[in-house]
């Protein structure tokens, strides 16, 4: 039986694979997607609200704050971004496989079920191996994964054990970017619609 499952592969396997690729390449420009995002509401926000509306609308003290307290904030948020993204999120270490090796037949080894089995390692349908508790086979990475979460594709990259943290600072300094740009430009819209329905209307008249 392993000869066969050696020598041909099965089509479940083969979708399985080319479904991962496939989502790879999604979740690839996904993140590309979310990094040019990054990029472009700290030019939007710098150059154009803090550098042109602010100083229209006569208000350029708030300026030097504005920028010290955005930039603050987008430096943190692309700081957990990228540590998220190439970080180790939690592959089955070394000292883990030596473990199971050592162990041998004595390991016991509890059936894979969908739901947490405390203190007990499950065979994974996927990998054909041990792993421990709290830990799933990602299908898009094709491997097993400590407190494995999902597989996020706007960081392109599992989230697991070692990259939780900087997953978790990821979503609350972006909220907080988000909102901060929100609470310094919404308020300011209607001043700058006066004020150029007010230049409209000179200009018409000159």
């Amino acid at each position: 039986r392993r000869a066969r499952g050696v020598g041909a592969r099965r089509p479940g396997a083969a979708m399985s694979t080319e479904f991962s690729a496939a989502y790879q390449r999604v979740s690839q420009a996904t993140f590309f997607g979310a990094l040019l995002v990054f990029v472009y509401v700290s030019v939007v926000y710098n150059t154009v609200f803090l550098g042109e509306i602010v100083p229209y609308l006569g208000i350029a003290s708030l300026r030097v704050a504005l920028r010290v307290a955005f930039n603050a904030l987008w430096v943190l948020a692309v700081w957990s971004f990228v540590r998220a993204r190439y970080a180790d999120p939690g592959v089955l270490p070394q000292a883990w496989q030596v473990f199971v090796a050592s162990a041998g037949a004595t390991l016991p080894i509890a059936p894979s079920r969908r739901e947490w089995q405390p203190r007990k390692a499950t065979m994974c349908s996927k990998c054909k191996f041990p792993r421990p508790e709290r830990a799933h086979h990602c299908v898009i990475c094709q491997c097993c994964i400590l407190r494995y979460d999902h597989h996020c594709p706007w960081i392109h990259n599992c989230v697991g054990f070692h990259n939780h943290k900087y997953f978790l600072l990821l979503s609350v300094y972006t909220w907080l970017t988000g909102l901060l740009a929100a609470a310094s430009t919404l308020p300011l819209l209607p001043h700058c619609v006066r004020a150029w329905a007010g230049a409209g209307a000179e200009a018409g008249e000159a």
